[in-house]
């Protein structure tokens, strides 16, 4: 897959940047365990594909990747890095500041690869946000949830962590850094359905908090048998569109 960089803030003098770029990417990731089958840049290495993609459809210039993220209901060690959220939402806020106070931004979308960022996003962004200077996130993995339909065997648990929906974007980005049949130990716990739908920012009224270790053996659950880079191939492409599309809009709008 090749990708166009044209839109890649770092190749560009800094007097083009003040008069060119209106609005701007900031894509968020995190560094953490995918099991025994996946990376632990999974979320950092598909930003690197996904956001130039949405960058040329929407001719939106963007900056590099924060890699580390928020990551505290996660297993640790093992590579995992936690950034509480205290923390990752003032240097979120400060690169937020760095273009509302020095230059002509209008429009900042914080693009999330790992959902827990969201929270440090929010933090920072409902302080920032204003009419002259609008702060937009997107939730990459939940765009793709969107968009799968009747793609996933897995229908219960396809879209958990590693589980049948991630993996098969993984196959189709990244096949060289997956191993799905060194499954790890997929095993849940009881209680594990209840867990999973009144997870903080989940459609329940009632939200839990807690972390993996409550719900599962490992950091991962569902079936894989259905993974596919075809697959995959169908969930990008998918959530692609559909994320452009939605910019777009919000730019007309706001």
């Amino acid at each position: 897959m090749s990708l166009n960089t044209d839109y890649d803030i770092t190749h560009m003098p800094s007097y083009r940047f003040s008069d060119e770029v209106k609005s701007l990417m900031i894509p968020v990731a995190s560094i953490e365990i995918l099991g025994r089958e996946g990376p632990l840049g999974a979320d950092y290495l598909v930003a690197q594909k996904i956001v130039p993609l949405v960058a040329e459809r929407t001719c939106i210039h963007y900056t590099p990747t924060v890699p580390f993220g928020d990551t505290q209901q996660l297993p640790t060690g093992g590579g995992t890095v936690h950034i509480p959220s205290e923390i990752l939402s003032q240097y979120y806020g400060s690169i937020a500041r760095s273009y509302k106070n020095h230059s002509s931004i209008r429009h900042l979308f914080f693009f999330t690869f790992h959902s827990l960022n969201l929270f440090a996003v929010d933090l920072s962004a409902r302080d920032l946000s204003e009419k002259q200077f609008r702060i937009s996130s997107i939730d990459w993995w939940k765009c793709v949830s969107s968009v799968a339909g009747n793609l996933l065997d897995d229908k219960k648990y396809g879209t958990g962590h590693g589980g049948e929906m991630i993996m098969s974007v993984m196959s189709y980005l990244f096949p060289e850094y997956i191993d799905i049949h060194n499954r790890g130990d997929r095993r849940l716990k009881e209680g594990f359905d209840y867990y999973v739908s009144h997870l903080p920012r989940s459609a329940s009224a009632v939200q839990t908090y807690g972390d993996f270790s409550d719900y599962c053996e490992d950091s991962c659950w569902g079936s894989l048998d259905g993974v596919s880079e075809e697959k995959g191939k169908l969930l990008v492409e998918r959530a692609v569109e559909t994320i452009s599309e939605q910019i777009v809009t919000a730019l007309q709008v706001l």
